[in-house]
């Protein structure tokens, strides 16, 4: 995919925790932003229902924290499952091999 330089940004205002903030995006990302936004509110607001007495800013950092280990967590998965793709054909390599040899 081609990125564009100096491609036009566009504004969109969010709401989290009930606090509105102005973010860019690209055409073309809108959806994508205001999905990631519904997101991390829900996250927040989760964490500050069960924690009401811990700072907003504390609440963010949380939030940033279970973000990244399911990120984290995604990642290894995903190396995971190419190691077993691998393995997977280093297997049937074996087995081809195992049958030419016995003709």
């Amino acid at each position: 995919m081609e990125k564009k330089i100096n491609e036009p940004m566009q504004a969109l205002e969010v709401r989290i925790l009930g606090r509105p903030f102005k973010v860019a995006y690209k055409e073309g990302e809108k959806d994508a932003l205001v999905a990631a936004a519904r997101l991390l509110d829900e996250n927040m607001k989760k964490i500050h229902d069960a924690n009401p007495q811990v700072s907003i800013e504390r609440v963010a950092v949380i939030a940033a924290l279970n973000f990244a280990n399911d990120l984290l967590q995604l990642r290894h998965e995903v190396d995971h499952s190419e190691d077993v793709a691998a393995l997977e054909e280093n297997l049937k390599r074996f087995e081809k091999r195992i049958d030419q040899a016995l003709g």
